[in-house]
């Protein structure tokens, strides 16, 4: 691939990676929400699979664009909720999956933000 082939690449690249930082501080939003309905017994189950399937879109997305640090957090996330609606005896409590989830939150909001910086200056 030439120079300006791959200079074009990086650009289109750069471009997307803006867009999804853009669209994942709507998906914050909803998963903030979603925690909420967490906290509701009636509610839990289906709010439990849709931040896992919320998180496993993260992950795919994040890693494909090269935001690592999205990436990881979002697959822990995805994957301690799997665990935890299997009903496994070794299963994270809700307490523990809770508190996953909050820390997805709050550093993806942190994590998004400066990687939303660093493409804008960059």
């Amino acid at each position: 691939m030439t120079q300006a082939a791959q200079d074009v690449l990086q650009g289109q690249l750069d471009i997307i990676r803006a867009k999804f930082i853009a669209l994942l501080d709507d998906r914050l939003d909803e998963l903030e929400y979603l925690r909420e309905l967490i906290e509701q017994d009636g509610q839990r189950q289906k709010a439990l699979q849709e931040t896992q399937f919320i998180a496993h879109k993260i992950y795919g997305s994040a890693g494909t664009l090269g935001l690592t640090e999205i990436g990881q957090l979002a697959a822990k996330t995805e994957e301690t909720i799997i665990q935890y609606l299997s009903g496994k005896n070794s299963s994270p409590t809700l307490q523990d999956t809770k508190r996953v989830i909050d820390a997805f939150l709050d550093n993806t909001a942190e994590a998004s933000s400066s990687a939303y910086w660093q493409s804008v200056s960059a």
